[in-house]
């Protein structure tokens, strides 16, 4: 039994398990440590303001990071799969 629940809603694990689950719930205390802050009436509001409007943005940067890294990631990933250990 449990007073509240925070869903994270990561989705399955592809790659390396519990990444993604990880990184959520790193993401989800942040928010819960700035909703603090809001509520105990921080000095620093536009910090908090600010930090809110970064985590919305990192999936659009994340992806763009990605998409750069893409072809280059798939070239290594190609010598790997050749090589003989």
């Amino acid at each position: 039994e449990c007073d509240a629940v925070l869903y994270t809603r990561a989705g399955p694990e592809i790659g390396v398990a519990s990444t993604k689950t990880f990184l959520a719930q790193i993401t989800a205390n942040y928010l819960v440590g700035l909703a603090l802050a809001q509520a105990r009436g921080t000095e620093y509001p536009d910090e908090v303001a600010r930090e809110y409007h970064d985590l919305e943005a990192m999936p659009e940067l994340i992806s763009r990071v990605l998409a750069t890294v893409a072809d280059p990631v798939k070239q290594l990933a190609n010598q790997f799969a050749a090589s003989q250990t």
